[in-house]
C-alpha cells in the first residue's frame, strides 16, 4: 500500500470523526467527567486515596501525549526576538528547543509556526526518551500552527480533545512542557483573560487575535506546549509571554487549533 494512500485513508478517517463526532476516533477521546477530578475543576493539591496528588497523578496520566522538539537554527547569526523558542547563541548549527504535544497515536504532534520554520533536521523525542527524526508536514503561519510528522516505534497516547470546551476566566490550567530544555516540566494556573492579542515576531507582519490569557509560568522553550483543563482536555497552546512579565502569557485556544486541524492534514496528505 503506498504511503499516499494511507495518508489518504488517515485524512478522511481522521477528518470524518472530527466533523461529525467531534473527537478522534482513530485515537483521541474524551476525557473524564471533569468532576471525577475531585469538583467542577478539581482540587489541585488535595492528596487523592493514593496519597498523590491530584496534579501527581494528572502529570503522569498527560504527560506521554507531549514531546520535546529540537532542531538545527538555520538563521544568520542573530538574537531572535522570540521570547518562546530558543534560539541559536551567536553562530548557526545550534540546537534549538520546542514543546509540541500528539493528536494521533500513528505519528502527528502540532506546535507553533514560528518554532519550526527556521529549523533544519526537526526531532521529536518521546517521554520514554525515544528520538524520531520528524518533518513539518503542514503549516498554518497565518494562526502560528504547525503539524509534525514522523514515525515512532509504537503507537502513542494522543492528548483528550473536547471540542468547544467552555473556558473561563478563572478556570484552571495545568501545563506541560520543555521550559529552557528541561524536558517535561508541570505548571498551574488560571485563564486570567480572553480574547487578547500579540506580534508574533518571528512571523513578520503576523498578529494573533482571539488569544487565551493566563498566570502559569511560561518561559523559553515552551513554544507549543499544550494547556490542560483539571479534567485532562486541551483548551490551549503557548504561543508567547508579554515582555519580561513572569505571569501575563497567552494561548492559542483549542477552538482555532479544532478548526484548523482539517486544513493541516489536507497539507499533509498532499505532500
Amino acid at each position: 500500500m503506498s504511503s499516499l494512500f494511507r495518508l489518504s485513508a488517515l485524512y478522511w478517517v481522521l477528518l470524518s470523526a472530527l466533523l461529525s463526532a467531534g473527537n478522534f476516533q482513530a485515537g483521541i477521546v474524551r476525557a473524564q467527567d471533569p468532576g471525577t477530578a475531585g469538583g467542577p475543576y478539581g482540587d489541585l493539591f488535595t492528596p487523592q486515596p493514593s496519597g498523590r496528588s491530584f496534579l501527581a497523578r494528572f502529570y503522569r496520566e498527560n504527560a506521554e501525549s507531549v514531546v520535546y522538539i529540537t532542531g538545527i537554527n538555520v538563521e544568520p547569526s542573530q538574537k531572535s526576538t522570540d521570547e518562546f523558542f530558543i534560539p541559536p547563541k551567536g553562530t548557526k548549527n545550534e540546537n534549538t528547543v520546542g514543546t509540541g504535544f500528539i493528536l494521533h497515536g500513528s505519528g502527528y504532534a502540532v506546535t507553533n509556526a514560528h518554532a519550526v520554520t527556521r529549523t533544519l533536521l526537526p526531532e521529536v523525542e518521546l517521554k520514554d526518551g525515544t528520538s524520531c527524526p520528524a518533518e513539518v508536514a503542514a503549516l498554518i503561519p497565518s494562526e502560528d500552527l504547525a503539524l509534525l510528522r514522523f514515525t515512532p516505534p509504537k503507537t502513542l497516547s494522543p492528548v483528550k480533545i473536547e471540542p468547544n470546551p467552555e473556558v473561563a476566566v478563572g478556570d484552571s490550567i495545568i501545563t506541560i512542557g520543555c521550559p529552557h530544555g528541561l524536558k517535561y516540566t508541570l505548571g498551574y494556573g488560571i485563564i486570567s483573560a480572553r480574547d487578547r492579542s500579540t506580534v508574533v515576531t518571528d512571523i513578520p507582519g503576523l498578529v494573533l487575535r482571539g488569544l487565551l490569557q493566563t498566570d502559569a509560568p511560561i518561559n523559553p522553550g515552551s513554544s507549543g506546549g499544550p494547556w490542560f483543563n483539571p479534567a485532562g482536555n486541551v483548551v490551549g497552546m503557548t504561543v508567547s509571554k508579554r515582555g519580561d512579565s513572569d505571569n501575563i502569557s497567552f494561548g492559542i485556544s483549542l477552538e482555532t487549533i479544532h478548526y484548523q486541524f482539517p486544513q493541516m492534514l489536507h497539507r499533509a496528505v498532499r505532500q
